[in-house]
């Protein structure tokens, strides 16, 4: 299972992928692609898009359920180390 620690992660690394595929598309680069280039950059967005759209439905989903008691959150035990 999942943790919203994992997702927000996941969310993050999908974030950093869209921002610099995007850049791609916004830059000067753009100009010299080929159309195959573009179409790439372009399905590329589209996933990456569907993907982070995914990660945050299923987070706030995760959110609702723990909120709701639905789901519980796994609380560890503080251990005490010697200077306690």
């Amino acid at each position: 299972m999942q943790t919203i620690g994992d997702l927000v992660d996941q969310l993050s690394v999908v974030n950093i992928k869209l921002f610099m595929n995007q850049e791609g598309i916004h830059s000067e680069k753009y100009k010299k692609m080929t159309k195959k280039q573009l179409e790439k950059l372009i399905t590329t967005s589209r996933s990456l898009n569907l993907q982070r759209n995914q990660l945050i439905d299923e987070i706030n989903s995760k959110i609702s359920r723990i909120v709701s008691g639905e789901e519980t959150v796994i609380e560890f035990e503080k251990h005490k180390t010697g200077g306690e």
